[in-house]
């Protein structure tokens, strides 16, 4: 019994919020945001955020999305329930900026990566949610139901696409509760 306790607290502990939608498609792409908590090694709290993308179209050749770091093509949005985004903390950071490259993404399919597998930054009196550098928000230990949202665009500078099906524009991503 108490083993089949245990299971069922590590199920629901890491099953991941889903945004409750997908994204209205654009141009053939949608997207959403997945977040999972999880624990670090030292087994505090994590929330680990993943974006997911899937190519809806029926055409042959792939689309092609210019691609770089998450925190250059993701630009996050942490709100409260009623939807008031909470202002950002004012964070020092550094990133190293692989080149850009390519994401191709074939006919009715869907990939999912990882923005920021630790997205909660420990070391002050109050846990800060870090997913990228530059990109912030401080957590106090009393606040109601949080969500993110976000939105996607093509990595600005990113690596020339040859190709037809090339994606440009812009997705919201529905927002979707912290666990």
């Amino acid at each position: 019994m108490r083993a089949c306790s245990i299971v069922l607290l590590v199920a629901l502990f890491t099953t991941p919020a889903l945004a409750d939608d997908w994204s209205p498609v654009v141009h053939g792409l949608r997207g959403r945001l997945i977040v999972t908590a999880t624990t670090d090694v030292i087994h505090r709290p994590q929330w680990k955020l993943e974006l997911e993308l899937q190519n809806v179209t029926d055409l042959a050749e792939p689309i092609s999305l210019s691609a770089n770091l998450p925190s250059q093509m993701v630009e996050l949005v942490l709100e409260d329930e009623a939807g008031k985004p909470i202002p950002r903390a004012a964070v020092p950071g550094n990133e190293i900026t692989p080149p850009p490259y390519v994401l191709n993404l074939p006919v009715a399919s869907t990939l999912r990566m990882t923005l920021s597998s630790e997205a909660i930054a420990y070391g002050t009196k109050i846990p800060l949610l870090r997913p990228f550098a530059f990109q912030a928000w401080w957590l106090p230990a009393k606040h109601g139901k949080l969500y993110l949202s976000a939105k996607l665009r093509p990595a600005a500078g990113g690596r020339k696409i040859d190709s037809r099906n090339e994606w440009t524009g812009e997705l919201a991503l529905p927002r979707v509760a912290l666990p």
